[in-house]
């Protein structure tokens, strides 16, 4: 008798979608946001919700770290989840807007965004990493509807 052994390693999907990265989840049915170029240089961005007709769901980790030009996010709804890092030492983001739909938002996520002034987490989020805003010290509005 014989056995043959192998193994089936998925190819992700990738495609440029002007200055973002998305990748195809496995069942090819939501994108994944996991890269930004900021080749526009924008100060102000909006997360896009849709690519090729399927949602896009969520920003992976670290795809804004260290993003020295973005002042200001809005997250819309259809984003369910933010990974650890995503906006990790974004020095100039000042404030966030996160939509009624994200249920996560990973470790350190906001750490060392200096700048940070203004962000209202909305009841939706079911689950918070460690850290989230470490040392985002300059914090005036903290508005949590948090149960």
């Amino acid at each position: 008798m014989t056995v043959k052994a192998f193994s089936y390693l998925h190819e992700e999907s990738f495609y440029q979608y002007g200055d973002y990265k998305l990748s195809n989840s496995l069942n090819n049915s939501y994108f994944s946001i996991v890269e930004y170029s900021n080749s526009s240089e924008e100060e102000q961005i909006t997360i896009p919700t849709q690519f090729k007709g399927k949602p896009i769901l969520s920003i992976g980790p670290k795809v804004f770290k260290d993003n020295k030009t973005i002042k200001s996010v809005i997250i819309p709804e259809g984003i369910t989840t933010i990974s650890f890092s995503a906006f990790n030492t974004c020095t100039s983001l000042t404030n966030i807007t996160i939509s009624e739909t994200v249920e996560y938002i990973g470790d350190n996520c906001f750490k060392g965004c200096l700048s940070l002034k203004d962000i209202v987490l909305p009841n939706s989020i079911k689950e918070m990493g460690c850290y989230v805003f470490q040392i985002a010290l300059i914090l005036k509005t903290f508005n949590s509807q948090i149960n």
